[in-house]
């Protein structure tokens, strides 16, 4: 409320509005964002935050904890979703490609494939190389600026 009293109001109401239109309840909450770019850092943040706070070991050193957190997105989630997992010291390794359906959404089967995979990784296994995994083609692409070809450049 400190830094602007009137937008900051103007946002509360519009979050309660907003979550009582979609029938969330009363301890609903939210936030304003200006883009792609900063909701999925805040909300990888929040992620990661919560990831360090169940850990079963509060003495682990957080670098051990993060190592083994994952991102699961598709080819056609937002470049920001890797840039967020380097920011947050996750590196951009984190994030696991997922293939999508035939409506672009993310593949419930494949899930079953990859959530086994990444714990076997997180646990310090590894797989062998795989040439058929659908995710390796668009890895290229979320790259980003400076690394490659971004998600604007052709494919």
């Amino acid at each position: 409320w400190d830094q602007s009293a009137g937008g900051t109001l103007i946002e509360r109401r519009l979050i309660d509005w907003t979550a009582r239109r979609i029938g969330f309840g009363p301890e609903a909450d939210g936030i304003f964002t200006s883009g792609g770019t900063q909701s999925n850092l805040q909300a990888l943040l929040l992620a990661r935050g919560q990831a360090c706070l169940a850990e079963s070991d509060p003495s682990a050193p957080v670098a051990a904890t993060l190592a083994r957190l994952r991102i699961f997105a598709t080819a056609e989630s937002h470049f920001s979703v890797q840039k967020a997992a380097s920011v947050l010291g996750l590196g951009a390794e984190a994030v696991v490609l997922v293939p999508t359906d035939h409506l672009h959404r993310m593949d419930p089967a494949s899930i079953l494939r990859y959530v086994p995979r990444a714990r076997r990784r997180r646990h310090g296994g590894h797989d062998r190389p795989r040439r058929d995994r659908p995710d390796r083609p668009h890895r290229r692409r979320l790259r980003g600026p400076g690394r490659g070809a971004g998600p604007w450049a052709a494919r």
